[in-house]
């Protein structure tokens, strides 16, 4: 239904799939179109506790870097 690039700019790249396509995929016994192994349904706490480490690092980053106009 989507197109492969799509499929796996949202798993891999920016991890949307975790939350609820993946999970479904395995709940209705259809295959995974990028030949991930089974076990990839049950890790979207793990994959949302990454995202959010990154999301942090970055936010960290910003912080640091963060110039007031003085205004």
């Amino acid at each position: 239904m989507f197109g492969r690039e799509l499929v796996r700019g949202v798993t891999c790249v920016l991890p949307l799939a975790f939350v609820n396509w993946l999970p479904a995929t395995y709940l209705l016994g259809r295959p995974y179109p990028l030949h991930l192994p089974g076990w990839v349904a049950f890790a979207s706490p793990l994959v949302a506790v990454a995202a959010c480490a990154l999301a942090g690092l970055a936010w960290r980053a910003g912080l640091r870097s963060y110039r007031s106009t003085g205004s």
